[in-house]
């Protein structure tokens, strides 16, 4: 299985929490996690929202075309660890899609094959990343019966 996860952050640093769980998960499946930020879109920001939102999806678009896609809206249907890890356990690869300040366009979400939620609550896009990480990894140890879940 392949995880890929797609985000915009104008700081390029990780947590130490967050390479923990890279790391992590890198023992179980192949992963990328890529910061799609770049000049274009930080300009696209100071521009306008539309413009912004648009600029950022088509490199998510061009980025995964082959993957079962989830777009993480907190708007979507939440779901618990082990609907979580269901979602998962069939797939050889899926691409998660973490908007950037203006989220993600109904438009965009409707491309995606499911749009999930991590919480009602309004996080960082450090926060969402570890907390979407940790629950990959958790999923992953569901569907292989491994004990970390417990």
């Amino acid at each position: 299985m392949k995880i890929n996860i797609f985000y915009i952050q104008k700081d390029k640093n990780k947590s130490e929490l967050e390479k923990k769980y890279e790391k992590l998960l890198l023992t179980l499946v192949a992963f990328s996690s890529n910061n799609c930020f770049n000049k274009k879109i930080a300009n696209a920001q100071s521009q306008n929202e539309k413009i912004a939102q648009s600029e950022y999806e088509n490199i998510y678009l061009q980025s995964s075309k082959k993957s079962f896609s989830i777009a993480l809206s907190e708007e979507a249907k939440e779901l618990n660890s082990f609907e979580f890890a269901k979602l998962l356990s069939d797939k050889q690869e899926c691409s998660f899609f973490i908007g950037g300040a203006y989220g993600l366009s109904d438009s965009f979400k409707d491309k995606c094959d499911v749009c999930i939620s991590l919480s009602k609550l309004t996080t960082t896009h450090e926060l969402a990343r570890i907390f979407l990480l940790e629950q990959i990894y958790r999923a992953l140890c569901i569907n292989s019966n491994h004990p970390y879940h417990k």
